[in-house]
């Protein structure tokens, strides 16, 4: 009645030369736009009063690499941010 059907399917490139995949519209991206901490308001302790700061960045070591690491647990997270 039907046409047997065989199971034929063609290989992607990536997966017949392994090849990583990559998008390269990504890599353009500044990745620190994204935080959700950025030009958030908070409150610091300054000598005997508490004083209000907006977070501008995250802190970078001498060689560039951000400082710290985020955990979805906020207790956890170890990113160091600028005010």
């Amino acid at each position: 009645m039907f046409p047997e059907k065989s199971n034929v399917f063609s290989a992607y490139s990536d997966d017949s030369i392994g090849d990583e995949p990559t998008m390269p519209q990504a890599d353009k991206l500044d990745h620190e736009a994204f935080d959700e901490y950025l030009d958030a308001q908070v409150v610091l302790p300054y000598k005997d009063i508490a004083t209000t700061g907006t977070i501008i960045a995250r802190k970078k070591d001498r060689n560039g690499n951000v400082v710290g690491k985020l955990h979805p647990n906020p207790v956890l997270d170890t990113r160091v941010m600028e005010v």
